[in-house]
C-alpha cells in the first residue's frame, strides 16, 4: 500500500474443501504437513485485520487461491487493467502476460521483484511463458507431491523445451532424444502429463471481479487500534496514518469514544441507550432518596481534557440516569448528594476502576463504605494475561483513558452518550464477570485480597515517599563523568568513534571490525546481537566488553532514575507518588510506574546509590524496610513437600550451604564459596527452568559439571521433581494454574505441538504458583498491617512495595511497635509448615534500610 499504493485491492485464501486436483489425483498434497502452530494461530487475526482495512478476502470453494487469483487477473486483463498478483510461488509465472506482472516480495536484505515476460523467460531460461507450465509438468514439485518426469531437472527441463517447444512435442519427437534421458522421458510419460494438468492455474473459475469490492478504501481505525493493542503491535498504528494520509486520531492509542469498552455485539444488544437527565441539585436529591431501594448501584465519572464533564448512575442496564455538569450542578456538589450511598453498607458501588475514583472521593473528603465492585480487578482475575480477556469485552485491563482524558467528545450529546453506555455497561459485566468469578471459585480472591487492596494501594500512593534531590543531583554528575570516561576507553579500544548506543554500530565495531566473535549471533533482522546475554558470554575476551556493560548500567540508570526522578517530585509536598498498578502482571505481582521502583539494580552498586536518594519525610522519622527473606524457595519446599528442603529451613540452616552440602556430598562446613554459589543458582533457578547450559553460564561449572550438579540436585530432592512434574501434569488437563489462594493463569500454549512454544508455557506452569503465591501473602500482609495502624491510628505509613519487600516511613516514637506490627504480620499471614521469616532494617535512606 505505502509503496505501490494500488487503486484495487484484494487478499485470495484457499479453502478446507478439496478441489479437482485432489479428486483427480489422490497424493496431490498428500505429504505436506500440518499446518504449522504459529500460522495456525495468526490466521484468524490476519483475517480480522484485512477486514479491518477494508480489504476484501477472496474465496470459492472448490477452488484453489490460484485458480481465483488466475481467474481474476484474467478478468482484469481483459477491462484492461495492469494487474500485480503478489506472490513468491513460480507457479504464477505461467499467468504473466503483458498486462498481467509477478510482484514477489522481498526477504530479509533481498528487494521485492516484478517479473514481466522478460524475467519470466529468463528465469525459466524457455522461450515463451506458455512453456511455464510444461515446464512444472516435467520438473514436478515436490512440496505440492507432484512427480514430474523422474530424473529430469531445471536444466535439462529448459535445454528440451527450447528444442521441442512443448511436452507433447517432446513425446511426438521422442526417436530423436537417446540413451537414458529416452528411457526416463518415456518411463514416466503419464506422470509428465498428469503433472502439467496439476501445475496448470485455472483461469474460468466461477467468480466476478467486482471492482467497486476491490476499490481501496481507508481502514476502520477503531479496530485497528483495538486489535493492534492487542496484538501488542506500538508503531505500525502510526505507519498506517502516513501511508493513507490520515490525520484524525494520531494520538494513538489515547483516543475513541464509546467502543473504548469495545464491548461484544451480544453485550451491546442488551444495552438500551435510554438516559434520565438530571438538571440541578433539587432533582439529583430526589433520585437520590430514591436510590436506597435498590442492592446494587453503578457510578461513573466522565473526565474531558482533565476536566470533569459529567456523572452517570445506573440501577440496571436500562435505568440510566446522569448529570451534565453545568453552573447549577458540578463534581462536589453532586458527590455531597451521593455521599449517602456511597457510604451505605447496604448497597454495593460498582466501578469500572475503583482507585481513580476512590481517589477522586477522598479529594472530597468522602471515605467510601460498604461493598464496591471493580470491574477492572474482576475481569483481569479471570484471565490475568493482559488484552486477552475471557469475556472479550474490555480492550485492556488498564485503560488510563477511561476517566480522564476521553477525546472527541465534541457536543453534549456525545457527553450523554458516553455516560448513559458507560453506565449501562457496568450493570451487564457487573452481572457475567460476578457468574465467571463464581464459577471460577474466586470470590475469596476478589473480595478479602484485591477490593481490599484498593485503599492500602491509594493510601500508600497519597502518602508518597520523601527524595534527596541534591544527593541525585550530585550522582548525576558523578555518572556523566563515569559515562563520558567509559566513552573515551571503549572509542580508543575500538580505535573509532561510534554511537555506542546503537545495537548496529556497536555490533559492527564488535565483530566486523574488532572479531570478538567468530560466530556472532544476529537477529531476525540481520544484524548483530549485542544484547546483555550475548555481551556476558564476550566476558573475558576483550576489556571493551566490560566497559560497554558498564557504559549501559551507568546510562540506564542516568535516564532513568537519576536524572528522572527529580521530575517527578510533587511541588506541594516534596515527595514521590508512584502509581501501583493491580491488573498488569500475570503472576499477581504488583508493579510501579512514574517512576518504576521494580526495577532499580539494588544488586549493582551502581543502583544501590539510587535507593540511598529515598528518605525519611522529616527528622522525626526513619525508614523502615520489611523483606520477606528467600520466600520463593520457602513456598517452593512448602508446596512440594520436599522434606530434605523442609528440614534446612526448620533449622535455620543456609539454604543454599544446606543445598551444596548435600548435592556435592561435602560436610556442611567443607562448603566452598563456589559450591554455594553454584548451589543459589539451582535452588532460585529452578522454577525458571534452568538447564545445563544456563547453569555453567552463570558458574564456573561447564556444561557437563552443571547437567550432572542438575541430575543430583533432584536426587537430593526427589519431591521437587514430583512436584514440578505435577504442575506441569495439572496445566495440561485443566489448562490452567493456580496459587495458593486460588488465584490462576490459563497456559494456552501448554500442549502445543511446538515444543519451543509449549516450553514457555511448561516453566510458566511451576514458576507462576509461586511467584503467584508469594504475591497473594504479601498483598494480605499489607492489607491486615494498614489495617492495624489505622485501628491503632499510628502515625508510621506503608510508602513503598517492591516485590517480597515493604518500605515505611516511621515517626521515631513508634518504631518499636510498627517492627512487631509489620513483623508479625508478614510472618503469620498464611499458615504454612515452612516458617516464613521476615529481615526488619532501620535506616536515614532506603539502602540503609534494606
Amino acid at each position: 500500500i505505502k509503496t505501490e499504493k494500488p487503486s484495487y485491492l484484494g487478499v485470495v485464501f484457499d479453502t478446507p474443501k478439496k478441489t479437482h486436483r485432489h479428486i483427480e489425483y489422490s497424493e496431490y498434497k498428500a505429504h505436506r504437513d500440518a499446518m504449522p502452530e504459529g500460522i495456525s494461530i495468526a490466521l484468524p487475526y490476519i483475517k480480522k485485520i484485512l477486514h479491518a482495512f477494508q480489504i476484501p478476502i477472496l474465496f470459492l470453494d472448490g477452488f484453489e487461491a490460484d485458480d481465483v487469483i488466475g481467474t481474476l487477473a484474467k478478468q482484469a486483463e481483459d477491462k484492461g487493467w495492469e494487474t500485480y498478483m503478489m506472490t513468491p510461488d513460480k507457479d504464477f509465472a505461467q499467468l504473466v502476460t503483458s498486462k498481467t506482472f509477478m510482484y514477489r516480495p522481498g526477504i530479509r536484505s533481498n528487494p521485492n521483484e516484478i517479473w514481466d515476460i522478460n524475467r519470466v523467460c529468463e528465469k525459466f531460461d524457455i522461450d515463451n511463458v506458455l512453456q511455464v507450465i510444461d515446464f512444472l509438468g516435467m520438473v514436478g514439485d515436490a512440496a505440492d507431491n507432484i512427480p514430474g518426469i523422474a530424473g529430469v531437472g531445471p536444466k535439462t527441463a529448459s535445454r528440451l523445451l527450447r528444442k521441442y517447444g512443448s511436452i507433447e512435442n517432446i513425446y511426438n519427437s521422442i526417436d530423436q532424444i537417446e540413451g537414458k534421458l529416452k528411457s526416463k522421458i518415456l518411463d514416466s510419460k503419464s506422470d509428465a502429463f498428469l503433472s502439467k494438468k496439476l501445475a496448470t492455474i485455472t483461469t474460468d473459475v466461477p467468480i466476478i471481479l467486482e471492482k467497486k469490492k476491490l476499490a481501496l478504501s481507508k481502514p476502520d481505525l477503531d479496530l485497528l487500534k483495538f486489535l493492534f493493542e492487542e496484538l501488542e503491535f506500538k508503531r505500525i498504528f502510526e505507519r498506517i496514518n502516513s501511508a493513507f494520509g490520515l490525520v484524525e486520531n494520531q494520538n494513538f492509542p489515547n483516543s475513541g469514544q464509546l467502543d473504548m469498552f469495545k464491548v461484544s455485539p451480544i453485550l451491546k444488544s442488551t444495552i438500551k441507550k435510554k438516559g434520565i437527565v438530571i438538571s440541578n441539585i433539587t432533582s439529583l436529591q430526589k433520585y437520590v432518596s430514591k436510590l436506597f431501594n435498590n442492592k446494587l448501584v453503578g457510578l461513573f465519572i466522565l473526565h474531558h481534557n482533565s476536566n470533569p464533564v459529567g456523572l452517570s448512575i445506573s440501577e440496571s442496564s436500562n435505568k440510566i440516569s446522569y448529570v451534565l455538569f453545568n453552573n447549577k450542578v458540578n463534581l462536589e456538589s453532586s458527590l455531597s448528594v451521593l455521599k449517602p450511598i456511597l457510604q451505605s453498607d447496604d448497597i454495593e458501588k460498582i466501578f469500572f476502576d475503583s482507585k481513580l475514583f476512590i481517589k477522586i472521593l477522598l479529594e472530597k473528603n468522602i471515605k467510601i463504605k460498604g461493598k464496591v465492585f471493580d470491574i477492572v480487578i474482576a475481569d483481569y482475575l479471570i484471565n490475568p494475561d493482559t488484552n486477552r480477556t475471557l469475556l472479550g469485552m474490555i480492550q485492556k485491563h488498564d485503560i488510563p483513558t477511561i476517566n480522564f482524558e476521553l477525546l472527541n467528545l465534541n457536543n453534549e450529546e456525545d457527553i450523554s452518550d458516553y455516560l448513559i453506555e458507560a453506565a449501562s455497561v457496568l450493570i451487564v459485566l457487573k452481572k457475567l464477570l460476578s457468574d465467571i468469578i463464581e464459577a471460577a471459585r474466586l470470590e475469596k480472591l476478589l473480595y478479602n485480597v484485591e477490593l481490599p487492596l484498593v485503599k492500602v494501594l491509594l493510601s500508600m500512593e497519597n502518602n508518597g515517599i520523601s527524595i534527596n534531590k541534591n544527593s541525585l543531583l550530585t550522582y548525576s554528575e558523578s555518572l556523566t563523568k563515569k559515562i563520558s570516561s567509559l566513552e573515551k576507553n571503549i572509542f580508543s579500544a575500538a580505535e573509532i568513534e561510534f554511537n555506542i548506543a546503537s545495537p548496529k554500530q556497536l555490533g559492527d565495531v564488535l565483530f566486523n571490525k574488532m572479531k570478538l566473535s567468530e560466530k556472532p549471533k544476529k537477529t531476525k533482522s540481520g544484524q548483530f546481537s549485542t544484547s546483555e546475554s550475548e555481551l556476558l558470554k564476550l566476558k573475558g575476551t576483550h576489556h571493551i566488553i566490560d566497559d560497554i556493560l558498564l557504559f549501559r548500567t551507568y546510562q540506564k540508570l542516568l535516564t532513568t532514575y537519576v536524572n528522572a526522578l527529580p521530575l517527578l517530585i510533587n511541588p506541594h509536598d516534596k515527595k514521590i507518588h508512584t502509581t501501583f498498578n493491580q491488573t498488569v502482571t500475570n503472576t499477581g505481582r504488583l508493579s510501579s510506574s512514574n517512576p518504576n521502583l521494580q526495577n532499580i539494580p539494588i544488586r549493582k552498586n551502581a543502583g544501590k546509590d539510587v535507593r540511598k536518594a529515598f528518605i525519611p519525610s522529616s527528622s522525626n522519622h526513619i525508614l523502615m524496610s520489611a523483606d520477606y527473606s528467600q520466600i520463593e524457595l520457602r513456598l517452593i519446599a512448602e508446596l512440594s513437600n520436599e522434606t530434605n528442603m523442609i528440614e534446612a529451613f526448620l533449622n535455620n540452616n543456609d539454604i543454599h550451604a544446606s543445598t551444596a552440602s548435600r548435592v556435592f556430598k561435602v560436610a556442611l562446613d567443607k562448603v566452598s564459596n563456589d559450591m554455594r554459589s553454584s548451589a543459589k543458582v539451582v535452588n532460585f533457578g529452578i522454577i525458571y527452568g534452568v538447564s545445563a547450559f544456563g547453569l555453567s553460564e552463570q558458574t564456573t561449572l561447564n556444561r557437563k559439571e552443571a547437567a550432572s550438579l542438575i541430575k543430583t540436585y533432584f536426587e537430593t530432592y526427589p519431591k521437587l521433581k514430583d512436584f514440578i512434574e505435577s504442575q506441569i501434569e495439572f496445566a495440561r488437563e485443566h489448562g490452567y494454574v493456580k496459587t495458593i489462594l486460588g488465584r490462576k493463569r490459563y497456559l494456552r500454549n501448554i500442549n502445543s505441538r511446538n515444543s519451543f512454544i509449549r516450553s514457555h508455557d511448561e516453566r510458566n506452569a511451576v514458576n507462576m504458583p509461586i511467584q503467584g503465591s508469594a504475591a497473594d501473602i504479601i498483598k494480605l500482609a499489607m492489607i491486615n498491617i494498614n489495617n492495624q495502624l489505622d485501628r491503632q491510628n499510628l502515625k508510621s505509613k506503608m510508602v513503598l512495595q517492591v516485590h517480597d519487600e515493604l518500605v515505611f516511613d516511621v515517626w521515631k516514637p513508634e518504631k518499636d511497635i510498627i517492627s512487631e506490627i509489620v513483623k508479625s504480620n508478614m510472618e503469620n499471614v498464611y499458615p504454612t509448615t515452612v516458617p516464613l521469616k521476615v529481615d526488619v532494617g532501620f535506616g536515614e535512606n532506603w539502602l540503609e534500610a534494606h
